[in-house]
């Protein structure tokens, strides 16, 4: 199974800078027979610098590298890595545009390198090794370059390499029938058999770890078992990326667990904050309820009480005014009795 989503930028990049003149070597030996490594070392590279483009715009390059001619004078040496599987002639306009620049810049030959990472098929591949201006029907601009696309190449043809670029690219090779976790060991111990210090075995391994990416569990039975066999160094890598492995497993291990124990805990939570909010707000309420009961209560009962004390006072006078002898038409008009309230006094 191939990684859909390595970091490209940064294994690509510290692939080419730290084995570049094997990848030249490995890939285009056509360019390598021209050029001079006897002097190449790591201040050769200018990938890290911004170039100004028309417009006060700033890009940034890719890899780039001084490298000298056969003979007395330099050249610039540019890889473009591409990983986008849907690419438009934006693309090699761009190629061109940075050519251009380092041109000018420098003053020297320029040779452009794209390298293709991407899974997708390999159609029409002239259209994607050349930049060309068309006008009036005439070609007015015919820019080619060199290109390499690992995908399209039998990894069956470098699995007996000794050019750590090469097996180390091999990992974005088509493996066809190849099976993978076989293909995959068989790439390490080529490593593990060159004479690299044990920081860029390690490094090595580790980019064709990220682009190969089988069941880890039926590696690790295959590493055990081969092992045995191996010599000492092979079993020290083996040991590491098994180390690796289980520090992944781990760290899966913990984010899903604290993933899990924070969703039941929120479940465990809500329900227990729900109880409580009932119960409080049932206490609450009752409270409440009691109090505005209370009030109410009250203040109705002194507005009954008042009316009663009202009636039983207008009562009282028409029974005075009744033993006065005045008439009962204007006891009734004085006090606002009935006229059967009055009788029955």
């Amino acid at each position: 199974m191939r990684n859909a989503t390595p970091n490209h930028d940064r294994l690509l990049k510290e692939l080419l800078t730290a084995h570049f003149e094997q990848f030249v070597l490995g890939f285009f030996p056509q360019i390598h027979q021209e050029l001079d490594f006897s002097e190449f070392g790591p201040e050769s590279f200018l990938s890290q610098e911004h170039f100004p483009e028309v417009g006060g715009a700033l890009h940034r390059l890719d890899v780039v590298a001084r490298v000298r001619r056969k003979g007395s004078s330099e050249a610039v040496v540019i890889v473009f890595v591409e990983a986008q599987r849907k690419r438009s002639a934006e693309f090699l306009a761009r190629v061109f545009r940075y050519y251009a620049l380092l041109s000018l810049r420098f003053n020297l030959l320029v040779v452009p390198i794209v390298l293709y990472i991407d899974d997708a098929e390999w159609r029409e591949p002239e259209r994607w090794q050349r930049y060309a201006v068309e006008f009036a029907g005439q070609t007015i601009l015919d820019f080619r370059f060199f290109a390499v696309k690992p995908s399209t190449l039998p990894i069956r043809d470098y699995l007996r390499k000794h050019n750590p670029a090469q097996l180390a690219l091999a990992a974005l090779m088509d493996l066809g029938e190849a099976d993978l976790v076989q293909t995959k060991l068989e790439l390490l111990k080529r490593l593990s058999r060159l004479r690299l210090t044990d920081a860029e075995l390690l490094k090595l391994a580790g980019f064709v770890d990220s682009y190969l990416v089988e069941e880890k569990r039926a590696l690790m039975q295959e590493a055990a078992q081969a092992k045995s066999t191996e010599d000492a160094k092979m079993g020290q890598l083996l040991d590491y990326l098994s180390n690796q492995y289980k520090e992944e497993w781990k760290a899966a291990g913990l984010a899903e667990g604290r993933s899990v124990g924070l969703q039941e805990g929120r479940s465990v939570g809500l329900q227990e904050g729900r109880s409580v909010g009932l119960k409080e707000g049932r206490s609450v309420g009752i409270a409440q309820g009691k109090a505005e009961g209370k009030a109410e209560g009250k203040a109705e009962g002194k507005a009954e009480g008042l009316e009663e004390g009202i009636r039983r006072a207008k009562r009282e006078d028409a029974r005075k005014m009744k033993e006065h002898g005045i008439t009962q038409k204007v006891i009734c008009e004085i006090t606002g009795l009935s006229a059967r309230e009055v009788r029955a006094l």
